[in-house]
Parts: structure tokens; sequence; C-alpha cells
């Protein structure tokens, strides 16, 4: 059975086009098939089962457009000559690798996603160190502030940050997913860009002192997607300097930020999104 015709360039359309179509199906469909089974598929992932085969219907169609302006060209340079049987099993195979290729590579590119994912220290200075032993006073400790969120159901919640006594708030560019912190006047005091990330659904923020000036330093805890089990905490100084980033893996978002003190009263930051760790700060 004929699938393409021998007619060359006469064919060009009826091979060019599904050659595009299922390169972006077999790549996009792997990569949705790993991420499902063994990923962190977000809750409307399997509309990708949907929207995918459409994409691919699209670009058969300007394939076969594509292919129709390639055969014009062609025919003026290139008269009508049939393909033996030999050169067209070489274009099924050739067909066939492309589909496995581009299939291997979404495999590929979701291990190479996931990877740079799983938790990890992406950012840290000598200033901060981890330290679970510490001994704090647990009456003498600040909650983190929960000064942002995308749902409306935590709208009630919400409460104001206040860092070295002046009110500042987070701006969320969605399209970006970044955040900006601002002051009361509008001025830009730090920018956070999540653009590698799962996008941004909650933050929680707590001043501490990382330093032994008056003014303290500001830890940042931003929730990604609530499906993606990660956040990612920033420390920044006075100056808004980021001292440490690092990737979590969380399983609560709530009661999870605190600055507390020891019996001397030196600060600390106590964080809780996995299992308790404190970020101890060589003062200077």
């Amino acid at each position: 059975m004929k699938i393409i015709s021998n007619k060359f360039p006469f064919n060009i359309p009826s091979i060019l086009a599904p050659f595009i179509s299922a390169i972006f199906l077999s790549f996009y469909l792997t990569g949705l098939i790993f991420e499902i089974q063994f990923g962190r598929p977000s809750s409307t992932s399997a509309i990708g089962f949907i929207f995918i085969p459409i994409y691919a219907v699209f670009l058969l169609l300007a394939g076969f457009v594509v292919g129709i302006i390639v055969r014009s060209i062609v025919e003026r340079y290139v008269s009508e000559r049939l393909l033996t049987k030999k050169t067209i099993y070489i274009i099924y195979l050739s067909f066939l690798l492309s589909v496995a290729i581009s299939s291997i590579a979404g495999g590929i590119s979701f291990k190479v996603y996931e990877n740079a994912q799983k938790p990890h220290v992406l950012l840290k200075t000598a200033v901060v160190e981890k330290n679970t032993s510490i001994k704090y006073i647990e009456t003498d400790l600040i909650e983190a502030a929960f000064p942002l969120s995308i749902f409306d159901d935590d709208k009630n919640k919400l409460s104001t940050l206040v860092w070295n006594n002046k009110k500042v708030r987070f701006n969320l560019v969605k399209d970006a997913n970044s955040l900006t912190l601002l002051d009361d006047t509008g001025i830009e005091l730090v920018s956070i860009d999540l653009r590698k990330f799962d996008y941004i659904t909650r933050v929680n923020a707590v001043p501490v002192a990382v330093d032994e000036s008056d003014r303290k330093g500001l830890a940042v805890l931003v929730h990604l997607r609530s499906t993606s089990r990660r956040s990612m905490l920033f420390i920044y100084n006075a100056n808004g300097d980021l001292l440490y980033q690092e990737l979590l893996y969380r399983t609560g978002v709530d009661n999870v930020l605190k600055a507390i003190k020891d019996e001397s009263g030196k600060e600390y930051l106590w964080l809780n999104v996995d299992t308790p760790v404190i970020y101890a700060f060589k003062r200077q």
C-alpha cells in the first residue's frame, strides 16, 4: 500500500507535513507521559493529551502548506521523476527514526528539567550556615508575614510586612514568574526571578538579623506551584543583597518560617517546609 506518492517533487508536501507534525507530537507527548508517570504533574497536565494532538494537526496543515511552497520552487529546477522503492523505504525509515529520536529527546528534556528542580542550594555565602542543634527560646520568636497569595481563599489571611521600619509589599509579575519587593513609595528594593521554576503561588517573609548592624536582613520563602512540592528560600541582607538561595522540598505551607532567638538574644531563622531546619548567621 502506498502511503506517499513516488512522484518527486509532487510528493514533497506529503513527506514534509507528517515529519513536522510527528516530531512535535512525539517530543511533547513523551515529555507529558514522563511527567505524569515519574514527575510532579500539575492538576491540568492531562489537558495536554487534548491540546498536543490539536497543535500537531495544525502543524500538519502548516507543514503541508510549506511543502506546497517548497514544491513550487523545486519544480522550477527539477523535472518530475519517480522515486525508487529503496528511496521510499529510506524515507519511511527516516520518518520512524525521527519520531524515535524526538521521543528520546522529549524524555531527556523531562529528565533535565526534573534534575534542575531537585532540592538543592543555588547560592551560599559564608554568612549563612545550617544548624539544627541550636537551643532557642520558643516564646521569643517572630512569625513570618504572609504578604502575597494567588488564591482567593487566602485573602483574609494576608498580613503586612514591615522591614526596617518600612511597610513593604511584593508585586507579582505572573507573565515573567517574578517578584519585586517595593517600599511604600514604589521604589524597588529586591527583585526575584523564578522563570526557570514552577509558577509562584504564595510568599512568606520575616526580617532577621544577619549581621551586627541595627538593620535587619530579610528571609523570603516563595511557594511554587501547589502540586510541585517545591518552595524557594531567599535570604537578603539589609541592603537587599542576596546571601543565600535554596530550592526546598515542601510538605506544608502553614507556620513554616520564623525568626527565633537563643538565650543570648542572637537571632536565627527557623524553617519547616519539610523537616525543621535552623539557619545561623556569622555576624561581621
